[in-house]
């Protein structure tokens, strides 16, 4: 409990109340900026993003870079976008300021802000365990048995006989 806050309903309340300190959640941010953008422009907007969301107190784990994608459904008169994807590391009580950001960009079409529950970190242990390949711990050594060939004849007497056990 070194970590935790402690505090009082009321002063006259006998009861405490223990409470961590605010932890940065995870985010995943995903937006389509408009397709008429130069390559330029575009750049400034994401990195404008992405400072933003430093100055807030963020961090940025992960981005992908901006991808063309045609739309199903126009947005904003717009049948493609670039689409953008960022996995953030923000506290709670700024992740509000990030989505007014986004939604005051003229440049971005549509934006989503979703919650994500972090992720385990990939050691190369984890790896390892899972893509070794399965080795035989036996001596035995691992020959097939030779098969018999199987004549046309065989063949069509089997048939025969399975087709006479289902009439049966």
């Amino acid at each position: 409990m070194a970590n935790l806050w402690k505090t009082k309903i009321f002063d006259f309340c006998p009861t405490v109340i223990y409470y961590s300190p605010v932890m940065p959640s995870e985010y995943e941010i995903t937006y389509l900026s408009d397709p008429n953008l130069s390559d330029d422009i575009r750049g400034e907007v994401d990195s404008s993003i992405d400072s933003q969301i430093t100055q807030l107190g963020g961090a940025i784990a992960q981005s992908s870079p901006s991808i063309r994608r045609r739309l199903n459904f126009p947005i904003k008169d717009q049948t493609v976008g670039f689409l953008r994807a960022l996995n953030i590391q923000i506290e709670p009580d700024q992740i509000n300021a990030v989505k007014t950001f986004l939604n005051k960009k003229k440049e971005i079409l549509r934006a989503t802000v979703l919650a994500t529950s972090p992720q385990a970190e990939v050691t190369p242990d984890m790896l390892f365990k899972t893509a070794a390949p399965k080795t035989k711990t036996s001596d035995e050594p691992t020959t097939k048995k030779p098969t018999k060939a199987v004549t046309e004849e065989e063949v069509d007497k089997g048939i025969a006989e399975a087709l006479q056990e289902e009439v049966k």
